[in-house]
């Protein structure tokens, strides 16, 4: 259904749109807040109101689409007599038909007539007078202030004043914050042209995640209003629904400078969604077991967690932007204007699922509680916590799309050196392809090896030591770590602080070969017998599967030519591809057939060929760089790298010698 959608909206790519942020939506919530609230007041029905507004909402989302046909090619500089005049015209005439038509239910409609005009007149006027500041702040003054004066007069003739000059000032929120966005932004960079192209599969992931994350947060604020609001034991919660509000952009807004002062660069941003997922889940779970704000006191702190939860998984998914910015640069040269489309889409859709979704939420509410007589307080105590778990799954199904977004640190370093080679047309076709496979095509994230290493950190815990000294001035680099039986592979999988692709022995990367390792590794340290086969048929499968999840480069150890020379021309397809390389080269054979408990035993030489081939397609000397696994002091250290000089004599002996002595070195 999407994809269908999105095939019609492509009619309109180029068209002139204006930049809607997630201001603009928050705002709508306020709209949809004061239709709901004056409906409730008026006839003692929430429901009504909102659903009153949520089809205004809708016409006004189509009158926007209108627009941008009209004014897709430049907008006007003069002022408009006939614009100016007719706002202030249909305001007048809705204020004097509400004396004459007056009933509780058409309140409501005269307001939420006003409030389309006041969003359709604004989205007008950025179109039509975008390059001239003067006029365009003259039209958004009056888009906003006149249906404003409207909605105050309205409710002053037919409520009381007090009552008006409440709701009247949650109605200045609106072109107060409009003003100042239009102040902030000085005019600039408030339109842009419609693209629906963008079909990366890792963007698609990325508008996956943001499409439910932003229905998790209006069903959260929704929630306040639906809920809270219009259940009578709960009193007036007025200003502690317009304090959360306000918290979660204040979260927001810190949490945002944090993030670029670089203070939590070393975070996977995938992560960190993820972990404010986590927090919000917890504290919507507590915050519904309480039922009510005023039950516990503790409730106001699942609201605080649960609003530091939202913030952070929103700013998250706006910072994520950034990265889809490079990872459309694969595909197309205006990747700006796709980001910008899909942004303004996604979040008129989320606004309108929730707004459905709290309309059938706010009815079964009011249904419950004007015939309460007919349920028990256990029923309307579970309908209650049911509705409230609503934005849960939106978290959720967020989540899950975090988890198998492919963009990750490693990814985006990439995708910037892309960039440079695209500037300077020096793009390397192997790491195009790669990058294209990885985001483009449909990529299955390996997630076996996320998981597995989730849970054995804790047992194989390790500090690392002296990563800034590599460097990769020169592109990607080879690591050369100490196997220490499985303990180094593993470790250097769970901690190590930059992306590799290791170097296994082909042995253990199918089932039936690896079987026999595995009984030579269990044999002395797992009895009984029986139990010790048992063993090695479960772990051969599941073994092999992990090995396979990290993308290695098979290697064949006392082979043909054939298969030694196919490792090395996959290894410097991965060079070339921008991946780094992990070997561990020790020979235990060399050692009375155990690997070394301390420092590292004899190396296979073999492997400094890489750096030979690897000169002799690209020109380049690749570093090596040696890392030792300490499993007595739970350390990874690294040490200086030593280069590949292509017109040394006697290499191999060189950079091994070197490796061996500093690995020694850091062992001591």
């Amino acid at each position: 259904m999407f994809d269908f959608a999105i095939r019609k909206l492509q009619k309109l790519n180029g068209v002139r749109m204006v930049v809607e942020g997630q201001m603009f939506h928050i705002l709508d919530l306020l709209s949809l807040y004061i239709c709901a609230y004056i409906s409730y007041y008026a006839s003692n029905s929430a429901f009504f109101g909102a659903l009153i507004f949520l089809a205004g909402f809708f016409i006004e989302f189509v009158l926007k689409l209108f627009m941008q046909r009209k004014w897709q090619e430049t907008s006007k500089t003069g002022i408009s007599i006939i614009n100016t005049a007719l706002l202030p015209a249909i305001c007048t005439a809705v204020v004097f038909l509400s004396i004459f038509v007056f009933d509780a239910i058409y309140i409501v409609v005269w307001i939420a007539i006003l409030l389309i005009l006041r969003s359709v007149f604004t989205y007008e006027g950025i179109l039509r007078y975008s390059d001239s500041k003067r006029h365009l702040k003259l039209s958004i003054a009056l888009s906003q202030l006149i249906p404003t004066a409207a909605i105050i007069l309205l409710l002053w003739f037919h409520i009381d004043s007090a009552y008006a000059l409440r709701i009247g000032l949650l109605s200045v929120i609106y072109p107060a914050a409009v003003i100042f966005w239009l102040l902030r932004s000085k005019g600039k960079n408030i339109i842009s042209k419609a693209n629906y192209n963008a079909e990366a599969a890792s963007y698609r992931l990325y508008n996956a995640l943001l499409l439910n994350s932003n229905i998790a947060l209006y069903l959260s604020m929704m929630s306040f209003i639906g809920i809270l609001m219009f259940v009578p034991s709960q009193g007036d919660l007025f200003l502690p629904v317009i304090s959360w509000v306000a918290l979660v952009i204040t979260i927001t807004v810190v949490l945002g400078r944090i993030i670029r002062q670089g203070k939590m660069r070393k975070i996977e941003k995938n992560t960190l969604f993820i972990a404010g997922g986590i927090i919000w889940l917890f504290a919507h779970i507590q915050l519904n077991e309480t039922f009510s704000l005023f039950d516990s006191s503790l409730a106001w702190i699942w609201s605080l967690l649960q609003a530091v939860g939202l913030a952070v998984m929103m700013m998250l998914a706006t910072y994520m932007q950034e990265d889809m910015r490079l990872v459309l640069e694969l595909t197309e040269d205006d990747s700006e204007s796709s980001i910008i489309t899909y942004r303004s889409l996604l979040q008129q859709i989320a606004f309108i699922v929730a707004g459905v979704f709290i309309s059938v939420e706010i009815y079964f509410i009011e249904f419950v509680y004007k015939n309460g007589e007919n349920f028990s307080p256990d029923v309307e105590s579970r309908l209650m916590r049911l509705f409230n778990l609503l934005p849960l799954a939106f978290v959720l199904l967020s989540m899950f799309f975090a988890l198998l977004q492919p963009v990750s640190r490693d990814i985006v370093r990439k995708l910037k050196l892309y960039r440079e080679q695209k500037l300077n047309h020096s793009i390397i076709q192997a790491f195009e392809e790669k990058l294209k496979q990885l985001l483009v095509k449909r990529y299955r994230k390996p997630m076996g090896i996320k998981v597995v290493a989730f849970f054995l950190k804790p047992w194989f815990y390790s500090k690392v030591h002296g990563a800034e000294i590599v460097r990769f001035n020169n592109g990607p680099v080879i690591f050369v770590a100490n196997h220490r039986d499985v303990y180094g592979p593993i470790v250097t999988n769970l901690y190590f602080p930059y992306s590799y692709r290791p170097w296994i022995e082909n042995k253990v990367l199918s089932k039936e070969k690896i079987i026999g390792h595995i009984k030579i590794f269990v044999a002395q340290r797992i009895r009984p017998a029986w139990f010790a086969k048992l063993f090695t048929r479960i772990m051969a499968p599941i073994t092999v599967w992990l090995l396979n999840s990290l993308d290695p480069i098979p290697v064949y150890r006392r082979a043909e030519m054939r298969q030694a020379i196919s490792t090395f021309k996959l290894s410097v397809k991965a060079l070339q591809e921008q991946d780094n390389l992990m070997i561990f080269p020790e020979d235990p054979a060399k050692s009375e057939g155990e690997y070394a408990s301390s420092g590292v035993s004899p190396f296979f030489t073999g492997f400094v060929s890489v750096a030979k081939f690897y000169y002799k397609q690209t020109g380049k000397s690749v570093t090596f760089y040696p890392v030792y696994s300490d499993q007595t002091k739970r350390t990874i250290s690294f040490g200086e790298g030593i280069t590949y000089d292509p017109e040394g004599e006697n290499e191999t002996e060189r950079i091994c010698e070197y490796l061996m002595a500093k690995m020694n070195e850091m062992a001591e």
